[in-house]
Formats: structure tokens, sequence, C-alpha cells
């Protein structure tokens, strides 16, 4: 319904997720692992703490759509953001994210499908985040190829990041709300250090 959409596409909303740049340069500046883990953890947690006061949904973006930006750091350095829908069916929109100066890159996708549950409406959201310390070594991990099935020597830290599903409540009584659910993975493979954050719904009662 028209009525819960937001004023943004969704190529721009995605940038919510990429609005505590302090806490990753940080991360990258730590030499503990699980330290680094932790503040990982942390920048992507206060991610999902930034959404509208309303239950909003940003705009589909149509295919081809693209929207770019750039901020200046508190460091002085500056991050610049590119993404683009690249697919209709099923809607799929790509990011790519970097610090230069840092060696910090996040490339993403985001795809949300749809379900229509009476009262209330879901998200599920099926894409994935890798963020990318190009400066810190990995410690002889391999990784797998999705395609390939081969095996392949990454010589970076990177983490891997799964979204929670969205729920939109209210619809056609009661008042609207917008919650997180499910399970939010987060993996670093070099070192084995996995998150797994459960957002638990409110139920009827």
């Amino acid at each position: 319904p028209t009525f819960i959409l937001e004023r943004k596409s969704m190529l721009e909303r995605i940038t919510n997720q990429l609005q505590q740049p302090d806490i990753l340069l940080e991360a990258n500046q730590t030499k503990d692992p699980i330290e680094r883990f932790l503040l990982v953890l942390k920048w992507y947690l206060s991610s999902w703490f930034i959404a509208p006061k309303a239950v909003k949904k940003p705009l589909n973006p149509v295919l081809g759509e693209f929207f770019t930006s750039y901020w200046t750091l508190s460091n002085g350095q500056s991050a610049y953001y590119i993404s683009e829908q690249t697919s209709h069916h099923p809607p799929k929109s790509s990011y790519f994210y970097m610090i230069p100066e840092s060696n910090i890159r996040v490339d993403g996708t985001v795809i949300p499908k749809s379900r229509f549950l009476g009262n209330s409406t879901a998200a599920m959201m099926e894409g994935l985040s890798i963020l990318k310390f190009l400066d810190i070594k990995a410690n002889n991990t391999y990784t797998d190829n999705a395609d390939s099935k081969e095996e392949s020597l990454v010589d970076y830290e990177y983490y891997t990041l799964t979204q929670p599903n969205m729920y939109a409540r209210g619809l056609l009584f009661g008042k609207l709300k917008l919650e997180l659910g499910d399970h939010m993975i987060i993996k670093c493979p070099s070192t084995n250090l996995v998150a797994d954050i459960e957002f638990k719904t409110k139920g009827f009662i």
C-alpha cells in the first residue's frame, strides 16, 4: 500500500548501513582479531538502528537505476558509494562502498522477497554483504567459490554479513509498526569467528 512508502529509493536506503564509518576505521586499526570482530559486529548492528520514525518502505528502483554518494569522514579521509538496480525479477540491488586510504571495502547485494501475511507484510532479505580489510593479511584462509566449488587463496581478512528479515505489522487493523526478525549471521573465515544474532518478533498476544 502506498501509505507505507518512503520517499527514497532502496538504492539510497542502503546507505543507512554505512552511517557509522568511525567504528569501521577503529576496527581496521585494532590488532586483536577478536576485538576487531566485535567492532565489526558493533558497526553492523548500529546500522539497523537507523530507521524511519514511521513504518515506511523505500521505493522499488527501476532496472538500471543507480545512486552515487561520497562522504568526508571525521579523520579527513573520503568514502565513496555507488549502487545499481541490477535485476528486476527478482529485484536485486548491488552496491560498492570504499574508504580507499584505509583499504576498507564493502560489496553487497540486497534481494528482498515480499510476502503478505494477512495483517502484515514481510521482506525476506536474501542478500549478502562482504566487508574487506584489504591491508590486514589473512592466515592462509581458503574460501569456496559458489560457482566453481574450487578453493582459492584469499590474502586479506574479510567478513560475510547476512541481513535480518523485516516485518510491517498492522496493515489492516491495529497500530502500524516495523519489526526486524529471524537470524543475522556474521562470519570471518580467517579467524573462524561467527556471530548468530536472532531478532525475536512479538507474537499476537
